[in-house]
């Protein structure tokens, strides 16, 4: 009994040494528990933590290529405006020529060896050469009189020796000649009609009428209208400077007096300038190009508004034409080449793709094209292999001139020598734009040349066809020096007069006729000429009157 007691005893005891090592235990595993959720919250935090940290890591990133896109942006920015001002210095303070001068032979091989040859390729040797004779430096230092023109009237003053020259023998003469102007001189014409009565028949009186004249009602005559439109149209000069100059000579003009005879002169042109229109049309070849000029716009105070002479030129019968448009949409060129048929040469325009149809074949300007080139090699060294190529095409058409060759000699001598250049040109062009960005210099004037490919090569088929439309370009440099003087039209209609004048003078400078004697001689024989006689007028047919 006792034994079963004392076991009893010890056994409980056990159990309570149990029960305090699982409370021990539980203890333990609740501190553990809360040292896990501890732990578990400080893992969230750090989770939290770096998601942020990832997140703002990501942040800096993006800001980080934004940054770059921006710096490469703004370099390119920079680029763009240093290539703008240095071609501003260029046009403004710098020579307007565009002439080549290759430095190294070397620089200007271009990188074909590792081009396949397309089958249209052809690879002929060309060798471009003409001898030209260099002037010695003695030949060069040395001063040249110039010749007068023989033409001009001579005044003779005899100058003899002093002296008895009686007992001498005469054996010659030494002519020496100086060249004089006689200035500007007014003089008033008097016409005088004598009045008769006639008293034998109810005292009628009787005079005789005045001559038709281009004017009435006005003191100009034809020789100081003609001196100012040329003077203004031709020679640059604004109007107000012709006065300040007549002013001078003691004649006082106003300026809505000349205006008012400048649109005279023109309305009595009109017919004359619409037979200009219909010879000019008439052509299967045209080159065209338009200018910007500035018309002042009466809805603005002393403000002005953009408009455009878009210019025709005929290269069969050296004949051009100015017409003066608004805008330069492609509505304004319908007026005259809607019926157009022919070779239409133009620069890259949009305005022009809408004649581009099976009955008008299109032709580029390689010098638009090779002037991308030449403004580009400032920027990318490489634009001067294209400009030496360019070379080489100009010194073909410089050849075929100097030897007189026919449009059919000279096409065959194009696709003999200008089809190998342009086939190695546009080949090095495809590889080498895939090293330049097309928003570059370089970039846009490869992507002009191989956009325009066709209408570029169209000269290589016709002989006719000029390697580019630089004529019409020296058309419109008369009227761009006047814009820098009179700086612009005053009305619409003095942009359409401008526009009739520079195309007549234009054609007489063309067929070098002088344009003060062309238009004096108009305005003195055309009033009263029938309509089927004014095509004599014209500057391209008319011939200075006979001097009885």
């Amino acid at each position: 009994m006792k034994q079963g007691k004392k076991a009893a005893k010890n056994e409980k005891s056990e159990l309570l040494k149990e029960l305090d090592i699982l409370r021990e235990q539980a203890k333990k595993a609740s501190l553990l528990e809360q040292e896990n959720q501890h732990l578990k919250k400080e893992l969230h935090k750090k989770e939290k933590n770096n998601q942020l940290l990832d997140e703002r890591n990501n942040d800096l990133a993006l800001k980080w290529e934004n940054s770059e896109r921006e710096i490469e942006k703004l370099k390119f920015l920079l680029f763009e405006a240093n290539y703008q001002i240095t071609q501003w210095k260029k046009r403004f303070f710098g020579s307007t020529q565009e002439r080549f001068v290759p430095s190294y032979a070397d620089q200007l091989v271009l990188d074909l060896e590792l081009l396949p040859l397309t089958p249209d390729t052809v690879t002929v040797p060309v060798k471009i050469e003409y001898l030209r004779k260099l002037p010695s430096a003695e030949e060069q230092n040395k001063p040249h009189r110039m010749l007068i023109p023989e033409h001009l009237k001579r005044e003779t003053i005899e100058i003899y020796p002093e002296g008895d020259l009686s007992a001498m023998v005469y054996i010659g003469k030494q002519v020496t000649e100086r060249l004089e102007v006689t200035p500007q001189v007014f003089k008033v014409i008097q016409e005088i009609r004598h009045k008769y009565m006639d008293v034998e028949n109810n005292r009628k009186i009787i005079m005789a009428a005045l001559p038709e004249r281009a004017l009435f009602k006005t003191i100009a005559g034809p020789t100081l209208v003609a001196d100012i439109l040329v003077g203004k149209y031709v020679d640059s000069l604004p109007i107000t400077r012709q006065i300040s100059r007549y002013a001078r000579m003691g004649v006082n003009l106003a300026k809505s007096t000349v205006n008012g005879w400048a649109k005279n002169t023109c309305e009595f042109l009109e017919p004359l300038h619409d037979l200009h229109i219909r010879a000019v049309l008439s052509s299967n070849y045209l080159q065209v190009d338009e200018t910007p000029v500035k018309v002042l716009d009466q809805r603005k105070e002393g403000g002005t508004r953009n408009s455009y002479h878009w210019v025709y030129y005929s290269p069969p019968d050296k004949l051009v034409l100015f017409d003066f448009q608004q805008g330069r949409d492609k509505k304004a060129p319908q007026k005259y080449l809607k019926d157009f048929r022919g070779t239409l040469q133009t620069d890259a325009y949009a305005a022009y793709n809408q004649f581009d149809t099976p009955e008008i074949t299109m032709a580029g300007c390689l010098a638009h094209c090779r002037r991308k080139f030449s403004d580009a090699q400032d920027n990318d060294p490489k634009a001067r292999i294209a400009l030496a190529e360019f070379q080489q095409l100009y010194a073909i058409e410089h050849n075929a001139k100097v030897n007189g060759l026919d449009a059919e000699s000279l096409q065959k001598e194009r696709q003999l020598n200008a089809v190998p250049i342009l086939n190695r040109l546009k080949l090095w062009m495809e590889s080498y734009r895939l090293k330049t960005t097309p928003s570059s210099p370089m970039g846009k004037a490869i992507g002009y040349f191989m956009n325009n490919w066709k209408r570029l090569t169209a000269y290589l088929n016709n002989g006719n066809i000029r390697i580019d439309n630089n004529p019409i370009e020296g058309a419109i440099r008369v009227s761009a020096i006047g814009k820098r003087n009179y700086l612009f039209h005053g009305s619409h209609e003095g942009g359409c007069w401008a526009a009739m004048l520079y195309s007549f003078f234009g054609t007489c400078r063309l067929h070098q006729i002088n344009p003060l004697e062309w238009l004096t001689d108009v305005l003195n024989r055309m009033p009263g000429c029938p309509k089927d006689k004014l095509k004599e007028f014209l500057p391209q047919n008319w011939s200075p009157p006979v001097i009885a």
